[in-house]
């Protein structure tokens, strides 16, 4: 009995992504998070650009030869190291994860996963719609900043 209330405990946490949209070769998705009312958001899609170019783009990054084939950029909150603020809203609960994998010599497969609790008096049901739109714009400007930034990280 508890190896079966274990398992239906397990599936329960781990909830499958709902596909929402497509839009200019970015698939959305969302799923609802463990014990909270708001949802969690994914976006998908390939970009031309090796995963170097990328990571020089994001975080100037000038050496990754030492990476796994999946590289990973992990955003969260950090509470408490700036002071609050009266009149201000904190996001106390926030993380990001970046996963970028080289697909080609020319191609990466990014995925960006996050959560956001946006705090103070935005209603549930506006955050849940507006988590949309967030992998979307977040990976069209990335694939943009790219297109636009014609920078040579390959030559020392």
């Amino acid at each position: 009995m508890f190896f079966f209330t274990l398992i239906f405990s397990c599936s329960v946490a781990a909830q499958d992504w709902n596909f929402i949209k497509e839009k200019n070769g970015i698939k959305i998705y969302t799923r609802v998070e463990a014990g909270k009312s708001l949802r969690s958001y994914k976006g998908v899609t390939d970009i031309n650009a090796p995963a170097k170019k990328i990571f020089a783009l994001m975080e100037d990054i000038n050496n990754t030869d030492w990476w796994d084939k999946e590289r990973k950029i992990n955003i969260v909150a950090l509470n408490g190291v700036i002071p609050e603020h009266n009149g201000l809203v904190r996001i106390k609960d926030y993380r990001q994860i970046w996963t970028i994998t080289p697909s080609g010599k020319e191609l990466s497969h990014i995925v960006l996963e996050g959560y956001v609790d946006p705090a103070g008096i935005i209603p549930n049901f506006i955050s849940n719609a507006l988590i949309i739109e967030s992998p979307f714009k977040v990976i069209s400007n990335l694939r943009e900043a790219l297109q636009k930034k014609q920078i040579n990280i390959f030559q020392q």
